[in-house]
């Protein structure tokens, strides 16, 4: 990882501003990530999908081999 910084005109100054980015980094990497709320899909969703698959499942069933009769 680098960090760079000019935002002033000496070295010294910029080095500490480096170090406080690295600080910063460090400190929101240490914060535990926000707990996943668990959510249901949506009445419209679940009827979309099952309407889906019903007429995936219609085009598959015409599929196969032609009768010669």
């Amino acid at each position: 990882m680098v960090i760079a910084s000019s935002r002033f005109r000496d070295q010294g100054r910029n080095v500490a501003d480096c170090l406080e980015k690295l600080r910063a980094a460090l400190a929101a990497a240490a914060d535990p990530p926000r707990p996943r709320r668990p959510t249901r899909p949506t009445r419209g969703s679940q009827e979309k999908r099952l309407h889906d698959k019903r007429a995936r499942s219609d085009k598959k069933k015409t599929r196969g081999k032609v009768n010669p009769d």
